[in-house]
């Protein structure tokens, strides 16, 4: 501790600017504040009452008066109000203010005139209005503005926007307005749910699942299935075969107008207009024979005709004709020979043998022939292609010298 004939001859070397800069120091110290050189060896300073210098109000700003050296001063959270904002208007070296949630309104704001090597102005949370921020305009230097939660509007801070466009203005959340976007971002996300849950739901009641079945109950519910295994089906817009055996053997089988339709029927034929309506022919001719896979020879004799040749051909080929005879070059014209002969042979699914010494034994496709397969069923449309069907079932079946009882009834 210094005597006090060391402090006076102190104060008689260095001058009374001294002991005034050491009684500021003892002041803000006093107050709760905090000072700290900028850097070492600077006389600059940087004096914070943020922390513990809360009860700070206007009068207790009197030291400040010219403080040449102070560039940053944190008055946040004070009880500073306009009134005080006076005692700064002589900080000409003052580069950063912080006046967050005080009480200063703006009026007060004119006293900062001075302070052209301002360039960063914290006043989020304080009471400033659009009158406050007219008295920033002249601060060329100022950079950086807070204005959340503040009473400054739109126009206000466009307008000083414009005198003032180098001038960045952080404004913060407007927290209500973020409150309605959620809430309407949310009110529109469960709509859009409610909407697809609905979509799947009427997708899911129209594939008919099983009765007691998992998706039936979940539908019983107002809601989707959540099975995974459920959930994957209907994505493909089907049911799950596990939990719905009955409803999926349904939706898998062809419907009769499709089924009709892959037959083709004669055109003008009563086939044909039923399939134009989109419907199966009700005659019970038709009816019969479309149950057998078939169409009605009566009504559709073209196309009978067509599948009797397309059949005697199949067999012609599976037979095995001799290279060079008759019977081979109507096939290679596309139809069966007409020679009596032939005809008679082919109609017992044989070959004539003096036109075909050589040829007629029977392999897998006359086998099919003979079998006669269901004309929808693989086995059918296989053989119409003059070939034997390659379904793993079928050709266990045909070796046993049947047809395969799943795909042909």
């Amino acid at each position: 501790m210094k005597s006090p004939i060391t402090a006076l001859l102190v104060l008689f070397v260095l001058g009374p600017a001294f002991g005034q800069e050491s009684d500021r120091a003892a002041r803000v110290e006093a107050l709760g504040g905090m000072m700290l050189p900028i850097a070492a060896g600077s006389d600059a300073v940087r004096i914070d009452f943020s922390l513990q210098g809360r009860e700070v109000a206007d009068g207790d700003l009197a030291f400040l008066v010219d403080w040449k050296n102070v560039v940053e001063l944190n008055l946040g959270g004070t009880k500073v109000t306009d009134a005080g904002l006076a005692h700064l208007a002589g900080l000409t070296s003052l580069e950063r203010l912080s006046l967050h949630k005080t009480a200063v309104r703006g009026p007060g704001l004119a006293h900062l005139a001075q302070c052209q090597k301002l360039h960063y102005l914290n006043l989020y949370g304080s009471q400033v209005g659009d009158e406050g921020l007219g008295h920033l305009a002249g601060l060329k230097k100022l950079k950086r503005l807070y204005l959340w939660q503040t009473q400054v509007t739109d126009a206000g801070v466009a307008k000083l926007q414009e005198s003032s466009p180098e001038l960045g203005i952080d404004r913060g959340w407007d927290f209500e307005a973020v409150q309605a976007a959620v809430a309407k971002a949310k009110a529109e996300m469960e709509a859009e749910k409610a909407a697809a849950q609905n979509t799947e739901l009427t997708k899911l009641t129209a594939l008919g699942p099983d009765d007691g079945s998992c998706c039936a109950q979940a539908i019983a519910g107002s809601k989707v299935c959540d099975h995974p295994c459920c959930l994957a089906a209907l994505a493909e817009g089907k049911l799950c075969e596990k939990c719905n055996p009955k409803g999926a053997a349904v939706a898998k089988a062809p419907s009769p107008v499709a089924t009709l339709k892959a037959l083709g029927p004669d055109e003008g034929s009563c086939c044909a207009k039923a399939l134009a309506a989109n419907e199966a022919c009700a005659h019970p001719c038709c009816k019969e024979a479309f149950a057998q896979g078939e169409l009605c020879s009566k009504c559709n004799p073209k196309a009978a005709a067509a599948k009797q040749q397309a059949l005697a051909i199949a067999t012609l080929k599976a037979l095995g004709t001799d290279d060079g005879s008759c019977c081979s070059k109507a096939l290679a014209a596309g139809k069966t020979c007409e020679h009596p002969c032939c005809v008679s042979a082919l109609e017992k699914r044989q070959l004539c043998s003096k036109c075909n010494p050589k040829g007629g034994k029977l392999d897998a496709v006359a086998l099919i022939l003979i079998l006669e397969p269901k004309a929808t069923s693989c086995c059918g449309k296989a053989l119409l292609e003059g070939k034997g069907c390659a379904h793993p079932c079928c050709k266990e079946a045909l070796s046993k010298g049947e047809l395969c009882k799943k795909c042909n009834g």
